[in-house]
């Protein structure tokens, strides 16, 4: 029938949404150990200060692309 049928389409499309949420939040977790990783060698243990400066400048336009 035309309500069955809705009510499963309606179960799948909670499903997909779960699904979604759960990859989002995985990919927020994993960029945000790369960007620790990359902040711990290019920035805080830089061998010079010209290095850090890279380093951070290279994080802020990953943050800025971000969070557009």
């Amino acid at each position: 029938t035309l309500s069955s049928s809705s009510a499963a389409s309606d179960v799948y499309k909670r499903q997909v949404l779960r699904q979604l949420a759960s990859a989002r939040g995985a990919l927020s977790g994993l960029t945000a150990e790369v960007m620790q990783g990359h902040l711990d060698e290019h920035v805080v243990h830089a061998a010079t200060e010209a290095e850090r400066e890279q380093g951070a400048a290279e994080m802020m336009d990953v943050i800025r692309a971000y969070m557009k």
